[in-house]
């Protein structure tokens, strides 16, 4: 619509030139050339006027030629521009190379927001709020898991799980809270749809790994969020985006009992899922 308007002007600002128009074999004078008092006829036809001598018949072939020199390359520029306005050309319905890729590669994939929500509704419904739960991951830092510090972390960031000493740390400050870790691995989809490798151990390996160290060393509640984190581009254009997150478990273990939280919170999603594992 922009380009219209733009062009409308244009065409709009060549009425208001120093030259009469051509319309169906008239002239019409406009404002500019209407500078005399003889000139009250707005419309004239010059197609059956004799020149009343010959240098008035050369005069004439000489502004029309002028005016044809002005006009025509006018004419192709304009014409120009409405060819190459097609929605094609100017990005109208174009597939954006993540989208199609995530589509493709990852269906079911959300939107960290949307990722938020249902996390959010489903913990809630457990007890988990900001003030009783200490936020962990198993993971490089991403944008996901500040969110989750950002809602769920009492000591006000993520705390990063690796080795032992973390371990041992973060069952220390769970005592008497809720332990909610987010672990997985991390791929990255270019400007141009292309997938990187995977990095990061497989969610089962770091889904055993937690039930060793934190279900079973006597916490009272633990819920466990496990996935694969998709990064885009965040500047440029219709390439940039949040990132999102491929859900595949989500686990719970409370007071010994282990609950397959899936189902309820991403049940709906065609993801596929890790199979829960039992402590012992």
């Amino acid at each position: 619509m922009k380009f219209f308007h733009q062009a409308s002007m244009f065409l709009h600002s060549l009425m208001l030139v120093s030259f009469p128009c051509r319309v169906c074999g008239f002239t019409v004078l406009t404002p500019t050339s209407l500078n005399a008092p003889n000139d009250s006829r707005i419309l004239y036809q010059k197609r059956f006027v004799r020149p009343a001598n010959k240098q008035e018949d050369d005069n004439f072939i000489l502004n029309d030629a002028r005016k044809k020199r002005i006009v025509l390359p006018l004419q192709l520029i304009i014409s120009s521009l409405f060819i190459n306005s097609s929605p094609a050309q100017a990005g109208i319905g174009t597939v954006v190379p993540f989208d199609a890729t995530l589509k493709e590669k990852f269906p079911g994939a959300l939107q960290n927001y949307v990722i938020m929500l249902r996390l959010n509704s489903t913990l809630r419904k457990r007890g988990y709020l900001k003030k009783n739960t200490v936020f962990a991951t198993l993971k490089s830092n991403d944008d996901l898991s500040s969110l989750m510090a950002r809602d769920y972390g009492s000591l006000g960031e993520a705390v990063p799980l690796g080795d032992s000493p973390s371990f041992k740390d973060y069952i220390q400050n769970c005592q008497g809270k809720k332990a909610l870790v987010l672990y997985g691995q991390d791929v990255s989809i270019s400007r141009e749809g292309d997938v990187s490798e995977i990095q990061g151990k497989d969610l089962k390996s770091s889904e055993k790994i937690l039930m060793d160290s934190l279900a079973s060393k006597g916490l009272s509640d633990v819920t466990l969020v496990g996935g694969i984190v998709i990064h885009r581009v965040k500047t440029g254009g219709k390439d940039a985006g949040e990132d999102c997150f491929f859900p595949m478990a989500m686990t719970s273990v409370r007071n010994g009992v282990t609950t397959d939280l899936f189902k309820q919170a991403f049940g709906d999603l065609p993801t596929p899922r890790q199979s829960v594992i039992l402590p012992g």
